[in-house]
């Protein structure tokens, strides 16, 4: 099963590539990867939900649906690893198999490392602007883990597993960085993650490089909040009071929270891809809308009706949301190829790695 999930990411990694190459840049795609954290297949509309997500929705049905989508880990940081660099996480340099901790003195020293390439550094070898906004998750404990360090020529967001919503800090720890630099933001974490996008995308609209923007949502993961009382942090659901009064209908308290950080994220989505529009871009943009892995019931998530929840590896956690989009001419090349356990967004030209 594992060799199977990484034909599809290395699939998909020869299909970005072979999409760029033969191209001039005034014609070289632009790539969005929305990638959303502990968000299962029935946390999605348009997967059968209770939770509304229309801007979510509204991506699958200009483009493609994938039911048989599967995770690199029920993990995030492995997750992440084998989505970025098309790797098997029990490949990686450091074992990681399992979520970098952002207070454990051993994962300061683990990561990934400069000899594993990610997707942003070939695409940025390319000519293209690559961004990494919200979560990073592998690696913290120096600036050779961080995101400008593998290929993303801008980083605004958090290198931990998860972070407070409204002081952008793990527990009371800092952790909101500007490429290198911590800074102190306020707001909420899914606004200021779709901001940063907005901006990055008015930026391209005279940008003479295509852009690859890997747009990470911490959302709609439970928060690292901190207790004054314990001296230490805490997990806990964030939701705003107006997003909680939208979701009133569903009666399970700590489902109702996620719901209510999921219509939140949806919004913001929503905001992205306008913005997109906008600005020129989305004729020429390659939009991929994908989970880290499935729901954790524990903390509101549901994947139903599919058995398992974080971090088993059962397929409820494995099989994740996926919808790809994209412009008309890359409309007539994409196609679905089902097959048990995978299944891949391919060109006919790749169709003889299957």
């Amino acid at each position: 099963m594992q060799r199977q999930h990484l034909r599809w990411y290395l699939i998909c990694f020869l299909l970005l590539i072979m999409l760029v190459k033969p191209l001039p840049a005034a014609e070289r795609p632009n790539f969005l990867i929305i990638f959303t954290d502990d968000q299962g297949i029935h946390d999605v509309g348009c997967y059968g939900s209770e939770i509304p997500t229309p801007n979510i929705d509204h991506l699958a049905k200009e483009g493609l649906l994938f039911r048989q989508y599967y995770s690199a880990s029920a993990i995030c940081t492995p997750s992440r690893f084998g989505l970025l660099t098309g790797r098997n996480p029990s490949r990686s340099r450091d074992q990681l198999l399992g979520a970098l901790m952002f207070m454990s003195d051993v994962d300061q020293n683990r990561g990934i490392q400069p000899d594993e390439t990610t997707i942003a550094e070939v695409l940025q070898q390319n000519g293209y602007q690559t961004a990494l906004l919200g979560k990073w998750h592998l690696g913290h404990g120096t600036e050779s883990f961080l995101p400008v360090s593998h290929g993303f020529d801008l980083f605004r967001g958090h290198t931990g597993g998860c972070i407070d919503y409204f002081t952008m800090t793990y527990g009371n720890i800092p952790d909101w960085y500007h490429n290198r630099q911590h800074v102190t933001e306020n707001g909420y974490a899914t606004d200021l993650i779709t901001e940063e996008a907005e901006h990055f995308l008015k930026d391209q609209r005279t940008a003479e490089k295509p852009f690859f923007l890997f747009l990470a949502y911490n959302a709609p993961h439970f928060g690292k909040g901190w207790s004054p009382k314990a001296q230490e942090p805490v997990n806990i659901m964030q939701p705003r009071g107006d997003d909680l009064k939208r979701v009133s209908f569903i009666k399970d308290k700590v489902r109702r929270e996620f719901a209510a950080m999921t219509v939140a994220l949806d919004d913001g989505i929503g905001r992205v891809m306008s913005t997109l529009k906008n600005n020129g871009l989305g004729e020429n943009t390659v939009v991929i809308f994908m989970t880290d892995h499935g729901g954790d019931y524990v903390y509101g998530g549901s994947n139903q009706p599919f058995r398992g929840a974080k971090p088993l590896f059962l397929k409820g956690v494995s099989v994740c949301p996926l919808s790809c989009a994209g412009p008309a001419r890359l409309k007539r090349e994409l196609k679905p190829v089902k097959s048990p356990g995978r299944s891949t967004c391919s060109p006919p030209f790749a169709d003889s790695l299957m």
